[in-house]
């Protein structure tokens, strides 16, 4: 979970502004019309920074992220990065 958050320390400057985070949430959405974070698309986009993750990796990341455990909505996905960047 540590290697996935420090992966955009070093692509991503823009992780304070609600328009940037909404940028880089916006690259793990596999479909507009459905605004959460899946398991599939933590695994495809970190399979695209070459970043190799294990069913449960994919899984413990929503399980620390997500209130439910299945998907990650923009909200979540803020305060996630906020308090991750303001530690």
């Amino acid at each position: 979970f540590k290697e996935f958050c420090r992966f955009f320390d070093l692509e991503f400057k823009d992780y304070c502004s609600d328009d940037g985070l909404k940028l880089y949430f916006d690259l793990f959405i596999d479909d507009p019309n459905n605004q959460y974070i899946s398991s599939s698309s933590i695994k495809r986009i970190c399979n695209f920074i070459g970043m190799k993750l294990n069913p449960n990796e994919e899984q413990d990341i929503l399980d620390k992220a997500a209130l439910n455990g299945k998907t990650l909505s923009f909200e979540e996905f803020k305060d996630l990065m906020k308090l991750y960047y303001n530690k």
